[in-house]
C-alpha cells in the first residue's frame, strides 16, 4: 500500500504511514462509538503537533552546530539556507486543501502542512526538509534574506607579516644607560619596544627638573617585551627645600653652621651657653630644630656652647702688691693677668687697683685687669714688665724699648728672663732689662791707643794670659736697614771669662766695601767671651761665645 501523503511503501494491513503517521486511504477507519455523540471525525491534531516538535528540534540544532554564534564576537554568519520567519514555503505537493509551510535553520526543514477541508496536501515533514536543504551546497542567501557576515577568507600576506611581528618581539630588549636623560624622552622611547616603565619623584641638588636620577636595571640588562619585567625610574623633582641638618650630631662649629644657612638664603643670630657635653663653639642646636624646612629668609637661632661649667675660684686681694708679687697670687688662684695700665711698668711698681674685687668668686682662668703706679723715679737702669701678645718676637720687644736701631739687644732680654731655647709665650710677663751703654771707653782710630793696636789674636792671646783656649771667628757685617756713608766707625770690644779684662779687637776706620769683616779671637777652655759690636758709636751687636 502507498501513502498518499509521503510516497513510502507501507504494509497492506497498516492503517497509518510509519512515516508521516498519516492515515492510510483504503485503511479501514478508526472510529470511537460513543452513546452521546455522532459521527466519528478523524483526528487531524497529531500532525501539527508533530510538525511543531520538529522545527523546535530543527531551530535547537541549528544553533548549536550551525555557527550562529562566532566565538571571536563577529557578527553571526549562517551556514546554510535561512528563511526569515513569515517567508512563505513553496508547497510540497499539491492537494485537494493546499498547504502553507514554515522553514527551519541550518537546512533543516520543518513544514507545518496547511489543513484543508478533508484530505488536502501538508508541507513536507522535518525528516523531508531535512534532506533536501543539506542537498544545497554551497549554502546561497537570496535577495531580501537577513544580512549575515560570512567569515573572511585568510590572506597568506597578513598571515606572513603576524609571523615576522612575532618573530621580532620574541627577541630580548637590551637596557641602556638612561641616567642624565629626560624622562619624556625615555619614556617614549621604552614605550615603542614594548617595555613597561615606572616613574618615583625624589629631589636632587645637582640634575634639572625631569632628569632620571638611577635606574633599576644595569646597562646591558635584558628585558621581554610586553612582559610582567618593568623597570623603575628616579626622576628629579629638582632641588627640594632645604632641609636643616643636626648640626650637633655632625660636629659643626657655629661658624661653618652660620655659612651654610645664610648661603641658602637664611638670617643667623648666635644665643652663647654654657653646655657641659658639647665642645666650646660648636652648635648645641637650632630653632627651628633640625629636619625642618623653613621658608628662604626665616631667621634661625644657632644655640652655640660655651664649654662647660667652670669651678669658681675667690679673687685675691692684690693692691701694694709689685707685678710679679700680683702675678704669683693671681696664677696660685686659678686666675690670669688680662690687660695692664700704663702700658710702661716697671719691676718696682705696685698694683693700685684691680677689675675684680678681693674675695669675689668667679669662673677659674677668668682675666683680671691691673693698674699700677710707680712707688721710685725711673731712671736708666729702670727695668720694666711687659706681657707677651701674639705676633710679637723678641727682636720687636728690644726695639719697642731700646729703639730702633738697637734691636740687635734682644740678648739682654733672653738673658735676664733666663730664656735659653728663643720662646716664650703668650701672656708670659718678661722683664726688659736698662739699655746697656759701652762698657769701655771708644778710642779714636785716628790716634792709636799706646797700650793696644787693633787688636788681633796675639794682643787677645796676651790678654788672657798662658790658660788653653780655642780659636773662634766671627764675621761682621753691615745691617740692612741702616745707611752708613763710603767709611764706618768700627769698634769690637771682648771680655773673656777667665780674666774678666775688657779689650779691643777693633777699634778704626773701615772703608764699606772692606765689609764683611773676619776676626779671630781665642775663648778659654770651658769658658766664654763676650763679644760687643758697634758702628759709628752705636751697639749693633753684643754675642756670648762658649767652648765647644
Amino acid at each position: 500500500m502507498i501513502c498518499s501523503f509521503c510516497g513510502r511503501d507501507q504494509d497492506d494491513d497498516a492503517v497509518f504511514c510509519s512515516s508521516c503517521g498519516e492515515q492510510l486511504q483504503g485503511a479501514p477507519v478508526i472510529t470511537y462509538e460513543r452513546a452521546d455523540r455522532g459521527a466519528r471525525k478523524p483526528n487531524r491534531a497529531l500532525p501539527v503537533v508533530m510538525s511543531v516538535l520538529v522545527l523546535g528540534v530543527g531551530f535547537l540544532l541549528g544553533a548549536l552546530f550551525g555557527g550562529m554564534f562566532d566565538k571571536k564576537g563577529e557578527e553571526p554568519y549562517l551556514s546554510g539556507t535561512v528563511l526569515p520567519a513569515g517567508a512563505t514555503a513553496p508547497a510540497a505537493t499539491s492537494g485537494e486543501g493546499g498547504g502553507n509551510g514554515g522553514a527551519g535553520s541550518g537546512g533543516i526543514g520543518a513544514g507545518t502542512g496547511g489543513v484543508g477541508a478533508g484530505s488536502g496536501a501538508t508541507a513536507p515533514s522535518g525528516a523531508q526538509a531535512n534532506a533536501a536543504a543539506s542537498s544545497t551546497n554551497p549554502p546561497v542567501l537570496r535577495e531580501g534574506d537577513i544580512d549575515y557576515v560570512l567569515p573572511p577568507e585568510e590572506d597568506d600576506e597578513d598571515d606572513a607579516d603576524e609571523a615576522e611581528e612575532e618573530s621580532e618581539t620574541d627577541e630580548p630588549f637590551i637596557a641602556g644607560d638612561y641616567t642624565g636623560r629626560m624622562y619624556g624622552e625615555v619614556f617614549e622611547e621604552l614605550r615603542d619596544e614594548g617595555i613597561i616603565i615606572y616613574e618615583i619623584k625624589v629631589t636632587d641638588e645637582e640634575l634639572e627638573e625631569g632628569a632620571i636620577v638611577r635606574q633599576s636595571v644595569e646597562e646591558g640588562h635584558e628585558l621581554k617585551r610586553n612582559a610582567a619585567e618593568l623597570i623603575i625610574f628616579e626622576v628629579s623633582a629638582g632641588r627640594g627645600p632645604f632641609v636643616i641638618p643636626d648640626y650637633r650630631e655632625l660636629g659643626t662649629e657655629g661658624e661653618a653652621a652660620e655659612a651654610e644657612l645664610k648661603e641658602n638664603g637664611f638670617e643667623v643670630i648666635f644665643a652663647d651657653g654654657r653646655n657641659s657635653v658639647v665642645q666650646s663653639g660648636y652648635v648645641v642646636r637650632t630653632e627651628p630644630g633640625a629636619g625642618a624646612q623653613p621658608p628662604a629668609g626665616t631667621e634661625i637661632i644657632i644655640y652655640r656652647s660655651t664649654g662647660s661649667e667652670r669651678e669658681k675660684s675667690v679673687v685675691p686681694f692684690l693692691t701694694g702688691s709689685t707685678f710679679f708679687e700680683a702675678q704669683a697670687l693671681i696664677e696660685e688662684a686659678k686666675l690670669r693677668i688680662g690687660y695692664i695700665a700704663p702700658n710702661l711698668v716697671s719691676t718696682t711698681a705696685v698694683v693700685s687697683e684691680q677689675s675684680t674685687d678681693a674675695n669675689m668668686l668667679i669662673d677659674e682662668w677668668t682675666e683680671l685687669d691691673l693698674s699700677f703706679i710707680e712707688t721710685e723715679p725711673l731712671n736708666e737702669k729702670s727695668e720694666y714688665v711687659y706681657i707677651v701678645k701674639s705676633g710679637d718676637s723678641l727682636m720687636k720687644i728690644a726695639q719697642r724699648y731700646y729703639g730702633n736701631e738697637n734691636a740687635a739687644l734682644y740678648p739682654l732680654i733672653l738673658e735676664r728672663n733666663e730664656i735659653t731655647n728663643d720662646r716664650f709665650m703668650i701672656g708670659q710677663a718678661l722683664i726688659i732689662p736698662p739699655k746697656p751703654e759701652p762698657s769701655f771707653d771708644v778710642i779714636s782710630s785716628d790716634e792709636p791707643d799706646p797700650d793696644h793696636d787693633d787688636g788681633g789674636p796675639e794682643d787677645h792671646q796676651d790678654a788672657i794670659g798662658n790658660v788653653e783656649t780655642n780659636l773662634t771667628s766671627i764675621s761682621l757685617v753691615l745691617p740692612q736697614d741702616r745707611t752708613y756713608g763710603d767709611t764706618v766707625k768700627v769698634l769690637v770690644g771682648a771680655t773673656p771669662s777667665d780674666t774678666g779684662r775688657l779689650f779691643r779687637l777693633v777699634d778704626r776706620i773701615v772703608d764699606k766695601d772692606e765689609f764683611p769683616l773676619y776676626l779671630e779671637f781665642h775663648v778659654p777652655r770651658e769658658g766664654t767671651v763676650e763679644i760687643r759690636v758697634f758702628y759709628n758709636d752705636e751697639l749693633i751687636e753684643a754675642r756670648t761665645f762658649y767652648d765647644e
